[in-house]
This record gives C-alpha cells, structure tokens and sequence, in this order.
C-alpha cells in the first residue's frame, strides 16, 4: 500500500457527475425478444481520498455514498443515453498535488422489474478528481471512460461517457457566501500561489528542523522520530529479556511525551516529528532514530517488544515477530498488495490452526501475496476499476487466488465511538463486536480486518490474540518489516494519569485484552479526537466520518460455504 502524509489544508468543491450514454453494449439479436427485458444501470460510489500516512483502512465495500441512475433497457445497436440522472458530494481536496480523490463507475446490468439488490456487476470503472481539479481549464469536463463488460460470460469493450463539473464552496467566513465557479476561483484565490507558497513554507521548516535536530544532543534524553504516522499512533523501544530498555542496542531510557511538546511537534513536518523520553535510569548518550536501523531477529524468535501510541498517552509491553521484510521491498514488489496478502495469509491460518508462521513462511506468504496481487494488475478490467491498484476485498476473493471465504453471518462492521457523533449514535460500536468476539471461545478464527482502505488480519484463540500486518510502518516509523504481535497472559498496557500536575504511570489493562486496547489507543485514538474537534466546530460529514471510523471484521474460512458468502 502506498503512504504519503496527508495535507492540512483543502479546498472544498460542490462536485456533481452526470452519466451522459454507455457505449458498446447492446442488444442480442437471437434474443430480441427476452433482451426487451434486460436493464443497465449506472453506480457511483464516492469513495473519497486515500488516507494519510499511518492510517489504517477499509474495504469500499458498504461505507460510501452511493448513488444510481435510472434504468435502461438494452438498446439495439445504439448508445445507452441518460438525459436527467445527476449525482452531487461535497468533497474536499488537498492542495499539495499527488492527491487523490477516486470515485468508483459500477455498470450495472439485470432485468426490469427486478429488486436491486440482485442486479449484478457487469464492469468497473474509476476515476480520480483530483486530478482534473489540478489539470482544470473549465467548470465543466466531459470524459470517456473505457470499461471492460462481463455480461454473461461475454467480455465486451464498452466506453461511459460522463460530464463533470465544479463549483467552489465558501467557508462560512467569506462574505461573499455562496458557490463560485471553480475555474474562475482557481484564477482568482491564487490557489496556485498557495502552492508554491506552501512549497516554501516546507523548505523553512526544513531547513529550521536541521537547526533543532543538530541542537538536540544534549544528555537529557534520546530522541527518535515519532509523530509522523497519523492514525497508526505507535512508535517502539525494544526490551530485552532481562528487562532493560533499548531502541536497537543503545537507547536505555524512556519517558511520557509532554503534553506542550506533542502540540509544538505536530507543526513541523510529518519526517521531522519526534518523542524525547526522560530517564527512568541513569543517563545515557542521545541517540536519533535510524529509519533503515530495523529490529533484527533470529529464525523463529518472538522478541518482547516496547510500543509507544503516537500521541504518547500509551505503552505497551508485548511480544513481536518480524518477518525478513515487508510488502514495499524490492524483494516482495507489493507495494499495494495488502488485500492479497491478507487473503494469503488468512488461508495458511485456516489451514494450519495449530502453529503460527515461522520466518521462512512469513516471508514466503508475503512473496506470494505480492505476486498474486501483480498477477490482478495485468488484468485490464481491475486496473480500469482501480487505477490505484488497491483492490477491494471482494474483487479478490472473486479472483479465487486461494480457496478463502467471508462469511457474513458472522462478519462484523462496527464504528469506532459512534457514541460521540450525532448521526453515528445506535450503530454498532468497536466494543461491541469485541465483546461478541471474546464471548466465543469455542475455537480458533481467523479475521480480516478493514480500516481506512488498509487490511490487517486477526487470529483470535483461547488463549491469545495475534495482529499480522505486513506493512512495516503500522509498527512504528521506519521499520521495513511484516510483524506480528501477539497479546498473551505476559502481554500489559500502561497510560498516563495526572495527579496535581505530575504525571504518574498506570495499568489500563493486561492479558490478552491488551489487543482490543492496542487497537483503540494506538491505531485509531488520533482519528477519533481530529473528528471529535471537527464536530464541535460544525465541519465533519456523515462521509467522512464513515470512512474515517468504520471497521469490518470479516469472518474467513479455507472451507468454501456458498449459502454465506461474500457476494
């Protein structure tokens, strides 16, 4: 999966899409009289800008806004035109360019009369706004989009056309009020200007942190980079055996962030942010993190590792096994193949329950994951429905690269603290689906896991909890290699508790729950409170929100059960 920091500043567009015809399906002359009967229908789902750095995400599935055109029967030899259906979103899009803002085209095909929910999926195709943001002359753009058609067993090379337009919104503090012409404000706000000026903001900053950084070997405390991983909150220490602290061999020393320094660091550039730690110990040599310095680990050694949540409110003491590398080496190639990877790996914990991977494995499930997913972006088809290459879970599991299914009667989708948003309160909650998935302890299950367009999986036993990730940066900042973390009887979590302006250590939990805390305060504790503040202020959409705090967890198993699933 590919990361890049998010921005802060956006611009927010009144965006509406018109299907204008679909070009190259038509209707069967050997059947004319049953194709009187056969319907097309055009989707869109909005599925908004990939997240930033450190997030973790979902599949597309059951969490965008969706919209559909009316129906169309199958014409004979003739385009497929739509005069009236027009579909809106606000949106909002970043102003540092290499953003995206992707939109999903489903042509739907079926017969008339028939409930929509049984209509089915002829082809896919996306398309990204933000770039005909920044490439924009005009308020108004028409594109072809090419899309492969799979309609009943005949592959078919159709073309959508569509009609875009923009139109800017103003915030709340413009007099003007209203919506301009998105061309126009383009020229007439200097957004460009704020580009460049930005640019040279950056360099500032840059060049100013070069300055902290050189000023920063003091004996006080060692400092390593930390804050950079917006929504995946976790740095690491390592702690060997015999108890004592170390990042690598050296660091020996470890305190709470501060609380004024936490603010003060989230001004500076995504790279540069850091954590200091006060001694516990005596002091020691300051020591700046090394992002190639990766943890080491023998064959099949489970080491006990030391975490750090991102916002410094947390540490967790657990144990940790790494793989040799992770999906983006060169050696794997899989930089977007976190969907394979889990169907992958889920497959070889169905298969063999009573032991986990050992190194050799782990590293040959993320080759192979790797491999099956550049096998996908050779198809045409997918590619045009993910331009990106970060497929959904559902397309591969159609793909059948490994005989895994997702069971839905006992799959999940929850809302991280749906209780603090208006339009979220009665949905299911985190808590809840992990309350029903402590209660069953009967056997082992394997879960795929999707937050934030990012997929992780889930081995639940009686006796433990294991995260697998095959992303290096989920862990901490720099790692380069697949891990996974087990949560055990020796796992424990401790928190912050000020007491008349001191700051004291506590237990939150121990054990095995460590792993539904972990989950809670490290992966997902920034995103909850940026949205918390964007509530109070009135500026957060039902959208994003479900985005930004829907997690699924989809029930697998190596046995294919066709009643239950996925579809």
């Amino acid at each position: 999966m590919k990361w890049r920091p998010r921005s802060p500043v956006k611009r927010s567009l009144h965006v509406k899409v018109k299907p204008l015809k679909l070009e190259g399906i038509s209707r069967n002359k050997e059947e004319e009289e049953e194709d009187e009967n056969k319907i097309v229908v055009v989707e869109m789902v909005w599925k908004g800008p990939k997240p930033g750095l450190g997030s973790f995400c979902i599949s597309s599935s059951s969490r965008h806004k969706r919209n559909r055109s009316g129906e169309r029967i199958l014409g004979n030899g003739k385009p497929i035109e739509w005069d009236v259906d027009e579909f809106d979103n606000l949106c909002d899009f970043s102003v540092v360019p290499n953003g995206s803002w992707d939109v999903l085209f489903n042509v739907l095909h079926g017969k008339k009369r028939e409930e929509k929910s049984k209509l089915a999926v002829a082809g896919k195709v996306s398309l990204d706004l933000a770039k005909l943001v920044s490439d924009m002359e005009w308020s108004e753009i028409e594109r072809k989009l090419p899309v492969t058609l799979n309609v009943n067993g005949v592959v078919i090379e159709a073309a959508l056309f569509i009609l875009v337009s923009f139109a800017e919104v103003r915030g709340s503090t413009d007099t003007t009020g209203g919506a301009q012409n998105s061309a126009e404000s383009i020229k007439e706000d200097g957004f460009f200007k704020l580009v460049k000026s930005l640019t040279r903001q950056k360099e500032k900053k840059d060049s100013f942190q070069k300055d902290q950084l050189s000023s920063c070997d003091s004996d006080e405390s060692a400092v390593f980079d930390s804050d950079g991983l917006h929504g995946n909150d976790s740095t690491t220490t390592s702690e060997s055996y015999s108890g004592e602290l170390s990042l690598g061999p050296e660091l020996e020393s470890f305190r709470w962030l501060e609380p004024t320094q936490n603010n003060m660091l989230r001004l500076f550039s995504w790279k540069k942010r850091r954590i200091s730690f006060r001694s516990l110990k005596k002091k020691t040599e300051p020591l700046v993190f090394d992002a190639d310095r990766c943890p080491q680990t023998g064959e099949n050694r489970w080491e006990v590792k030391q975490l750090v949540s991102r916002n410094g409110r947390a540490r967790l003491n657990a144990e940790v096994f790494f793989a040799s590398f992770d999906q983006r080496s060169e050696r794997a190639a899989g930089e977007s193949a976190c969907t394979t990877l889990v169907v992958v790996i889920a497959h070889r914990l169905n298969s063999n329950q009573a032991s986990m991977p050992t190194r050799l494995e782990f590293d040959s499930l993320i080759t192979e994951g790797s491999s099956q997913w550049r096998k996908l972006c050779s198809n045409i088809a997918h590619t045009n429905a993910f331009p990106d290459k970060h497929f959904d879970l559902e397309t591969v599991l159609k793909a059948d690269l490994k005989p895994v299914t997702v069971l839905q009667d006992i799959s999940f989708t929850g809302f991280f603290s749906p209780e603090k948003f208006e339009c979220l309160k009665g949905a299911m909650s985190f808590d809840e689906i992990w309350n029903e998935i402590s209660n069953d302890r009967d056997q082992p299950r394997v879960y795929i896991i999707s937050w934030n367009d990012h997929f992780f999986v889930l081995k639940v036993e009686p006796k433990a909890y294991y995260i697998i990730d095959t992303l290096g940066e989920r862990l901490f900042e720099g790692c380069k290699q697949a891990y996974m973390v087990k949560f055990d009887d020796s796992s424990s979590m401790y928190g912050k508790e000020v007491r008349e302006s001191e700051e004291d250590e506590m237990v939150i939990c121990s054990g095995k729950e460590c792993c539904r805390e972990y989950i809670k305060r490290f992966l997902a504790a920034i995103t909850v409170e940026e949205l918390e503040e964007e509530e109070k202020k009135g500026k957060v959409s039902t959208f994003s929100l479900h985005r930004r705090l829907q997690i699924d967890f989809h029930y697998t198993s190596a046995t294919p059960s066709s009643s239950m699933a996925l579809s």
